[in-house]
């Protein structure tokens, strides 16, 4: 009986480890890791469009664009995660140590917080809210993920004190569906995450449009542009006989070029799509001011 317990308890202190190399390799996975990124990228551009009053779709955007928006913020996002899960495994080694050393009522009562950690994250992470909200916001789901695992673990902590413990399939498929909670919580924190940088990033253009790249147009027949600080210029000869002056760039993708109005607003503001290459020239710059 002491000899099964023991091969139990060695069994057990494998699971932590075991877990986090198993989420590792799934977030390693290149098709797992070119869709989060994919949907970032998307995600923080519908988010951003939408606050600035635009339709997303009217960019053009390809794959590679949304990657290429998403690798910074992503890997920050997943080196937390992969810091938090290294300082997990010497961590579990020293609770198990210190639990096994101990015993008695107090370990019970740990493994219970433990096992209700699930509860006990969210609710915390909601009342950091009220002082954090955009933080509380991405972090929920990770608390809810992070909830998950420690189901398993608290299990595990029980097995290793002589509670009953389930089976080997038991265990098996309650991990199963730890990790996939906590891949799906990857995924909504991301989705959150792109929502807050978004947001962010439409209201910097908006308090910042006058300082964006100054962009001339000329057109040989009018484009009727019309918008807070646009300026229509006749000009008297050339193959050129319209200029458009207060445009500012926002996007270059295969679409064209994405132009707002030098006077932008969340309020009071045009965004201006235009085909790149003639009949149109374009002039970038601060020598486009009139």
């Amino acid at each position: 009986m002491t000899e099964e317990a023991g091969d139990t308890g060695d069994r057990a202190t494998l699971d932590v480890a075991t877990v986090v190399q198993q989420l590792f390799a799934l977030l390693a996975n290149v098709a797992v890791l070119t869709g989060l990124l994919v949907y970032f990228g998307w995600r923080r551009t519908e988010t951003q469009a939408a606050r600035m009053g635009f339709d997303e779709s009217i960019l053009d955007l390809g794959t590679q664009d949304y990657l290429l928006r998403s690798v910074g913020p992503v890997l920050q996002l997943l080196l937390i995660i992969g810091v938090g899960g290294l300082v997990a495994i010497p961590l579990d080694a020293l609770i198990r140590r210190r639990l096994g050393a101990r015993g008695g009522p107090r370990v019970r009562a740990a493994v219970v917080m433990v096992g209700l950690g699930w509860l006990v994250l969210p609710a915390l992470v909601v009342l950091l809210g009220l002082w954090f909200p955009a933080f509380a916001y991405v972090a929920f789901p990770l608390s809810i993920g992070l909830g998950a695992l420690l189901v398993p673990y608290a299990f595990d902590l029980r097995a290793r004190q002589g509670s009953r413990s389930l089976s080997r399939r038991a265990r098996s498929t309650e991990r199963l569906f730890a990790v996939v909670i906590v891949v799906l919580a990857l995924f909504w924190a991301t989705s959150n995450y792109a929502e807050v940088l978004g947001n962010r990033i439409a209201d910097r253009i908006a308090a910042t449009t006058a300082a964006m790249t100054p962009v001339a147009v000329f057109s040989p027949d009018p484009l009727n542009l019309d918008g807070p600080g646009v300026e229509e210029t006749e000009l008297p000869s050339g193959p050129y006989r319209f200029e458009y002056t207060g445009l500012r760039l926002l996007e270059h993708t295969d679409q064209g070029y994405v132009l707002l109005s030098s006077g932008w607003t969340y309020d009071d503001g045009v965004v201006f799509v235009l085909p790149p290459g003639p009949p149109l020239r374009f002039e970038f710059g601060r020598g486009t001011e009139p």
